[in-house]
């Protein structure tokens, strides 16, 4: 199969980038799978999502707003002492972590751990 032309791949990011917040959304607010063993479509998606966050920053970028605005920024201020260092991109540790998910509960969670994950990819290639 030929590889796609320059115009063709920027049609799929402007396409993928229009449907970014459905996609997002179906991912935060679907159930599991019914069994271990059971193909879990949205695994496959999120991976997708970081790969996507790892070849296209800005596409890494958009979907960080996005989790931010669902999450709420308050998960921030709990962090201020990483702020200081004037770095866009928050190492969490483990410690502050449980800090964290108490603060926002267990419902923003998914949404938390994936920003997090997000913004590893979009800052370091992670």
């Amino acid at each position: 199969q030929p590889l796609p032309s320059l115009g063709e791949a920027q049609t799929t990011l402007i396409e993928l980038q229009t449907c970014l917040p459905q996609l997002l959304t179906t991912l935060l607010h679907s159930p599991p799978p019914l069994t271990p063993l059971s193909p879990n479509p949205f695994s496959i998606l999120r991976q997708l999502l970081l790969i996507t966050c790892l070849t296209h920053p800005n596409v890494g970028i958009h979907l960080c707003w996005l989790l931010e605005a669902h999450v709420g920024r308050a998960w921030k201020t709990l962090l201020d002492h990483r702020r200081a260092t004037g770095r866009r991109l928050i190492v969490v540790l483990p410690a502050e972590k449980a800090m964290v998910m108490a603060k926002l509960g267990v419902e923003k969670r998914v949404a938390w751990e994936f920003l997090q994950e997000v913004e590893q990819a979009t800052a370091y290639g992670v």
